[in-house]
This record gives C-alpha cells, sequence and structure tokens, in this order.
C-alpha cells in the first residue's frame, strides 16, 4: 500500500533509525568559535557516546541539572539528524536512571 502511494518504508519508521550517517562524521571536525559546547574540558564529561555527550552545568538550575549535548556543532534541536536525537535521548534516560538510583540509596 505504501508503495503504491510512491512512500519509502524508511518514512514510516520512527526513531528507529538506522539512516547513513557517513556525511555526518566529516561535519564533527568543523568547531564553532566561541562556542561554550563544541571542546568541554574533558573533567566536565560524565558520559559520552560517538554522537553526543553529557557534562555538568556551570550554572545549574536545580540539583541534579545537567547538559546533553550533541558532539556536532548545530544551531538547534531541529537541525539533528534521526541518529544525533536518539543519542540524545539514550544518554538522558540514561543519566536519569542513575540519578534515580542515587536517589533510592
Amino acid at each position: 500500500m505504501l508503495r503504491d502511494r510512491g512512500m519509502k518504508h524508511n518514512a514510516i519508521k520512527g526513531n528507529r533509525d538506522d539512516t547513513d550517517i557517513r556525511y555526518v562524521k566529516g561535519m564533527y571536525t568543523k568547531r564553532e568559535e566561541g562556542c561554550p559546547f563544541c571542546d568541554p574540558h574533558k573533567d566536565r564529561v560524565l558520559a559520552e557516546d560517538e554522537l553526543a555527550f553529557v557534562i555538568q552545568d556551570l550554572y545549574p538550575v536545580t540539583d541534579g541539572h545537567l547538559l546533553v549535548i550533541p558532539k556536532r556543532h548545530a544551531e538547534t534541536y531541529f537541525d539533528l539528524v534521526q541518529s544525533e536525537i536518539n543519542a540524545l535521548n539514550r544518554l538522558l534516560l540514561d543519566r536519569r536512571s542513575e540519578s534515580r538510583r542515587k536517589t533510592i540509596q
């Protein structure tokens, strides 16, 4: 049915993304001068994967306030590709789980 309408299967698969992001890898070398997130101090990085990282906020609003940031410089969240959004969400959920474990102890 989808093929009859000219739609690709990938258009409806949601956030289960296996998009080829090889072109994105080249964009990771570009850094915005003056951007406080492009080259964070390694001692601030609490967790990371190949697409994103978590750092301590220098000016936290609440206890446990962290920043989850893509490794590629992007102007807005909406400039990210789905695999980067998935990476941010995984790190966010991992940190939330860790925070809850610490609260229970």
